[in-house]
């Protein structure tokens, strides 16, 4: 029998309860009766950032050796956490879809239930028989009835794939950021020998004093330049340059404007 048939026919009943199904129609339920709805969400979506964040720490870089080291001692943990409750978040969502599935004569809207049952022919299946060889005596469904294995397909598709997909996206967003924060690092570094080379130095939030005592505040911040304000001096102005990557490159000194 293919899945898109057997899908509405088997899925439901008492042995589905055992892999997710009752949890997740109660969650479901009691979240729109209480309000607890939102909160649901904002676990998943807390859950989410935490597990895609923990990979995106382990594969960035750090200006330190140890630096590097214990952000990444941090992460572990993290990531144990998110993977969890990621993990349980997916679970229920897949938990939802086959129970909503089960029910024929709740099938509404039908768009929807038409492309939940071709996702079961064209992508669940297949991605299930990628993760698990398909056998009739696998041994998890050996522990279920027929019927029950094909949700246990679904929540096991869903969840694992949806970890590894959460798991590339951290891990890509970490290697995307090296360069970026490499090049900040050196920008801030060069920033601060040109300061010291012109003898410009912060004093406090945004305001600054040069060797010849003459204190600035920041005024405006352009494309390519920020300018200073030298407090007590009317119509005068100062200049710093930068480029595309933040270094600062040329310094006006006070000029009248």
């Amino acid at each position: 029998m293919k899945l898109s048939s057997a899908v509405p026919k088997t899925i439901a009943g008492a042995a589905m309860a055992g892999i997710g199904l009752s949890l997740g129609r109660d969650i479901y339920k009691s979240s729109k009766n209480s309000g607890g709805f939102l909160l649901a969400v904002a676990i998943f979506v807390a859950a989410l950032w935490l597990y895609v964040q923990s990979w995106t720490w382990l594969f960035r870089n750090y200006r330190s050796p140890v630096g590097s080291i214990l952000v990444r001692i941090f992460s572990i943990p993290t990531l144990v956490i998110g993977l969890i409750l990621t993990s349980f978040s997916l679970s229920v969502i897949a938990a939802l879809v086959v129970d909503f599935m089960s029910n024929m004569d709740a099938a509404e809207p039908l768009i929807l239930y038409t492309i939940l049952v071709w996702s079961s022919d064209h992508i669940v299946l297949p991605l299930y028989n990628s993760l698990v060889p398909y056998t009739e005596l696998n041994q998890v469904e050996a522990l279920l009835d027929k019927n029950a294995s094909i949700g246990y397909k679904w929540i096991v598709s869903i969840t694992i794939w949806g970890l590894l997909i959460f798991a590339v996206l951290g891990i890509k967003r970490g290697i995307s950021q090296r360069k970026s924060r490499a090049l900040a690092w050196e920008a801030e570094e060069h920033n601060q020998a040109f300061m010291d080379e012109i003898g410009l130095s912060e004093i406090s939030n945004n305001q600054f004093i040069d060797d010849d005592g003459n204190r600035y505040r920041l005024e405006n911040e352009f494309r390519g330049m920020i300018e200073l304000f030298p407090i007590g001096r009317r119509n005068r102005r100062a200049y710093i340059e930068f480029d595309e990557n933040g270094k600062f490159i040329n310094w006006s000194g006070i000029i009248k404007i």
